[in-house]
Parts: structure tokens; C-alpha cells; sequence
């Protein structure tokens, strides 16, 4: 009898949960750390130019340098992470299946460089609004701004602080963007108005077309999809003395609302994507990492899946899978 691959490979069996669950996370980690760090370091660099070079020293022309500084971090960053998940969908797991594969177009890099230009100019309105309402206490030591413990005890207990945030700021992004983003599909002049008709003409999205919003939708859901749930997630902490350095954390927790977004929109069940980045195992046991099938299934229907961790979908039963889904496919149309 042939024994199988597991048997005649037992390595397998080791590797790729290793992979899956400690390399990746940690991988993802350290380059989301490295980004947050950027994003602050651009901010307070293009403030801290203007007062050098221009003597800029008025309220309005600060907010305007850090304004410019936080925005082209903001984006490159998202598109970091969109090129990131497209590359692990296109050319890494190949042999996982697409959703739609037969209907699914293909997208050329002139395209997706032309919807890149245009979020990177729709996405300036919603960066100035973050600035408008958040703390400037201007510039701040670099010892400050690159602080990466959240608090001052053992390994073990940051990285369960760590996890904690993570797990709020996905949640709360997935109920927040749920009730911004269930309105405009129930009414269709906040569908006009918001100009969330551009989203839906990626009706088989890839991974870059997450942030693909017009400027109005990008400042809604800006709010509810980043701003408010980083602060939901790090300020009663702070308070509690962990995250001593709370921009950082805002910083980085927005990185891992960006990956959600970008799997989300990738067109297929990455085996990256668990719905809980650092503690995979939780996340494939609670199938939080079907986020994909259901926001799949909310760009062909749009009827359905209006968050993107899918917790709320499944609470207010509107989860939903792709019509090719072997759920789908036998009858299991909602949750």
C-alpha cells in the first residue's frame, strides 16, 4: 500500500503549522512595526522641516505639513500591504482556488496603477479629517515614538496586551464599518451620496481594491473603520499605564485593519489569514478566517457580508458565501 505524502514527508506536518503560526505572524509583525514607525516618523519629519526650513510656526500650516507627511505615509503604507497580500494570492498560493474563478477578470498592472493614483488623491481628505480630530501635541522624542513595549513586564504578558489590542481593534472595526456600511446598501441616496458606487464596480475584487473609495466614503469609513477603533482598543489601556506610547500602537494596530481589508478583498481563502493575527489557532477555530468568503460574496451580491471580520455578519444574519463556495453550493446561503 502507498503510504501518503504526510507519511512519506512527516516534515510537513511541522513546517507548515510552524509557518502558519509563528513565522508568519511574527513576520507580519516586524514589518507592520517597521511601517508604523514611518508612518510617525513622516509626520513629525514634514512638521518638524517646516519649522526648520520655512519658520513655520501657525496651527494651520503645521496641520498642513504633518497633514502631507501622514498621508503619503498612510498610503504607501496600505499599498505595501495590498501589493503584500495580491503577491501571497497571484503568485504564492496558486493552487488554492479562486472564488468566481471562471467570472473572476484579470487586472492589469496600467490599471491598477491608475486606481492606486486615484486613492492615493481620494484618500487625502480622510487623512486631513484624522489630523483635524486628533491629538498634535507636536514633535515627540524619537526615543517616545519608537517604543515597541506595551508595558514593562515579561514577554508572555506583552505579547498577551498585544493580542488583546489586535483582537479589540478587528472587532471593533468590523462592527463600526457594519453600521456605516449597512445604510448605505439599505438606502440609496447614502449609496448616491457617498459615492460607494465606485467601490462596487469591482464586483470580483482583488486585494488593492479595499481602500478603492471615493473621497466622501473614504472619510466615513476612515472614522469608523480605523480611527475610532485604534482609539476603542489603546486608550482604556493606557489609562490602565500599558502602551506607553499609544501613537505608536494606533500606528500599528491601523497596519493590521489595512492586511483584514486587503485579504478581504483578495478573491480567495488565503491560508495566511486566520481573523486573529496573533493568535492563529483561535482565529481558524472560530472561522473568523471566512471574512473572506463573506466580503467576497458582498461585492457579487451586495446584499450581504457588510463587515469585514464577519462577527457582525453572523450576529444581524447577514453572512453570506461566494456562489462557487462549497456552503454555498449545498444550500447553506446565510449563517
Amino acid at each position: 500500500m502507498r503510504r501518503s505524502d504526510n507519511a512519506r514527508f512527516p516534515m510537513r506536518n511541522i513546517v507548515m503549522p510552524f509557518l502558519l503560526y509563528v513565522a508568519w505572524p511574527c513576520g507580519i509583525f516586524c514589518l507592520f512595526s517597521v511601517l508604523a514607525m514611518g508612518v510617525m516618523r513622516s509626520r513629525y519629519t514634514a512638521q518638524s522641516y517646516a519649522m526648520e526650513w520655512f519658520g513655520v510656526t501657525s496651527w494651520p500650516s503645521l496641520l498642513v505639513a504633518r497633514t502631507l507627511g501622514n498621508w503619503l505615509a498612510f498610503a504607501g503604507a496600505s499599498m505595501i500591504i495590498a501589493t503584500l497580500v495580491d503577491f501571497m494570492a497571484e503568485s504564492v498560493f496558486t493552487s488554492t482556488p479562486l472564488f468566481n474563478a471562471k467570472e473572476r477578470p484579470q487586472y492589469p498592472a496600467k490599471m491598477r496603477v491608475w486606481h492606486h493614483g486615484r486613492f492615493l488623491l481620494n484618500s487625502l481628505p480622510g487623512v486631513l479629517f484624522d489630523e483635524l480630530i486628533s491629538d498634535n501635541p507636536g514633535p515627540k522624542p524619537l526615543a517616545e515614538q519608537t517604543t515597541f513595549s506595551p508595558s514593562g513586564g515579561s514577554l508572555l504578558i506583552n505579547y498577551a496586551l498585544a493580542a488583546t489590542a489586535v483582537t479589540i481593534t478587528l472587532l471593533a472595526s468590523d462592527f463600526l464599518y457594519y453600521s456605516v456600511h449597512y445604510p448605505q446598501h439599505k438606502f440609496r441616496i447614502l449609496y448616491k451620496l457617498s459615492g460607494h458606487a465606485y467601490h462596487h464596480t469591482f464586483r470580483f475584487p482583488l486585494a488593492a481594491c479595499g481602500p478603492w473609495l471615493d473621497p466622501l466614503d473614504m472619510v466615513v469609513s476612515a472614522l469608523a473603520t480605523f480611527v475610532l477603533p485604534v482609539h476603542i482598543a489603546i486608550d482604556p489601556l493606557h489609562a490602565l499605564g500599558f502602551f506607553p506610547n499609544p501613537s505608536f500602537w494606533r500606528n500599528l494596530l491601523s497596519l493590521y485593519i489595512h492586511e483584514m481589508n486587503h485579504t478581504d478583498h483578495c478573491g480567495k481563502q488565503l491560508p495566511t489569514w486566520s481573523g486573529s493575527p496573533l493568535c492563529p489557532p483561535l482565529g481558524f477555530a472560530l472561522g473568523l478566517h471566512e471574512s473572506v468568503a463573506f466580503h467576497e460574496a458582498h461585492h457579487n451580491f451586495s446584499s450581504c457580508g457588510f463587515g469585514l471580520l464577519g462577527v457582525a455578519d453572523r450576529v444581524f444574519g447577514t453572512a453570506r458565501y461566494p456562489k462557487d463556495h462549497p456552503k454555498e453550493r449545498y444550500g447553506k446561503k446565510t449563517i
